[in-house]
């Protein structure tokens, strides 16, 4: 899931010369409140924390993965974005806001098969006040600490990713990464007796 700073145009999202590695350079962004640019900042930071390999970004860095931030910081630094009036917002416009991420969980569901004792064990995700079946696109961190996801009938609607409606929700535990493999190839485990 990639986030770029954007402003709203006459038929879509405009970039211009919105960066994240220039975020604090006022020149370019007087027009905006002092308050939003530095959560923005913080996010920015926060990502860039990450890479030890010594690169250094020279103002072109449009985009940042939100599912490489493995800092369980960055849940209440959305929160304080949301907060002073940051939207996120999907790449097209006609998709609008992507609505404010909530809690999830991962599941196994463990079905018997028969009465020999076989059983299905297969990765289910619970999303916090929905009834709605969901898939896995990514899971945000190493360490699984959150979800990008999908409605389970946007890949039956269109087979373009671009235009699926996405979610994004912090996990109430971390998923280990044979799980989010699991989950995200939609495998499932079978003993059979």
């Amino acid at each position: 899931m990639l986030a770029r700073l954007v402003k709203p145009g006459r038929n879509g999202w405009v970039v211009g010369n919105l960066t994240w590695a220039t975020l604090s350079t006022r020149y370019y962004y007087r027009e905006h409140p002092a308050d939003q640019m530095r959560v923005l900042q913080e996010i920015y930071s926060l990502s860039r924390s990450r890479d030890a390999s010594g690169y250094y970004s020279y103002g072109n860095e449009t985009s940042i993965d939100l599912s490489k931030f493995d800092s369980r910081q960055l849940w209440p630094l959305l929160d304080e974005a949301a907060a002073l009036g940051v939207r996120l917002v999907h790449r097209k416009k006609q998709l609008g806001d992507i609505d404010p991420y909530g809690s999830a969980d991962l599941c196994l569901d463990v079905t018997r098969e028969g009465d020999l004792g076989s059983f299905t064990v297969a990765p289910v995700l619970r999303i916090e006040n929905s009834t709605v079946d969901v898939l896995p696109v990514a899971f945000v961190g190493a360490d699984g600490h959150g979800l990008v996801y999908v409605d389970s009938t946007e890949p039956s609607r269109t087979d373009q990713r671009q235009d699926w409606q996405l979610g994004l929700a912090r996990l109430v535990q971390e998923v280990p990464p044979q799980l989010q493999r699991m989950a995200l190839s939609a495998e499932h485990l079978r003993r059979v007796r």
